[in-house]
C-alpha cells in the first residue's frame, strides 16, 4: 500500500472503469472517488501519483480513443459522435481532437478512408 494509505487497487479500478467506458463524461471524479469513500482531490493525487498523469488527462485521452474507433469504424457524423463521447457540440470534440492529433475528425476519417481504399479494404470505390 502506497505511504499516503490509497491502495493502487483503487487507481487501477478506476482507470479500468474509464478505459471500458471511453472516458464518459458521467465518471467524474466526485462520483468515482465517492464510490470509493475518498475525497475528490486525495483521488486526484493518487491518480497521478500512481499513473503520472491527472485524472482528467487520462478521461480526456480515454474519450480521444474512443473517437478515434468511432471515426474509423462508424458511419455516424462528427456531431453524431461528439454527442455520443458528451460532448455538447461537435467543435468541442474537433478542438479537442485537432490538439490531441493534429488534425480534424473530418480530416481524419478521410485519410483513413483514402488508405484503406489505397490497400484495397473496404467497400468504397
Amino acid at each position: 500500500m502506497p505511504a499516503d494509505g490509497v491502495p493502487d487497487w483503487r487507481v487501477r479500478r478506476v482507470s479500468h472503469q474509464l478505459s471500458e467506458n471511453n472516458g464518459n463524461p458521467a465518471l467524474k471524479l466526485s462520483r468515482l472517488s465517492q464510490q470509493l469513500s475518498l475525497t475528490p482531490r486525495h483521488l486526484s493525487r493518487q491518480f497521478k501519483k500512481t499513473l503520472g498523469v491527472s485524472f482528467r488527462t487520462y478521461a480526456g485521452h480515454a474519450r480521444m480513443t474512443k473517437a478515434l474507433e468511432l471515426l474509423m469504424k462508424s458511419a455516424s457524423s462528427v456531431k453524431e459522435i461528439a454527442a455520443t463521447l458528451g460532448y455538447s457540440h461537435a467543435s468541442d470534440l474537433n478542438h479537442r481532437f485537432k490538439k490531441e492529433y493534429g488534425i480534424s475528425p473530418r480530416h481524419f476519417r478521410q485519410r483513413v478512408s483514402h488508405l484503406l481504399r489505397g490497400a484495397g479494404i473496404g467497400n468504397s470505390p
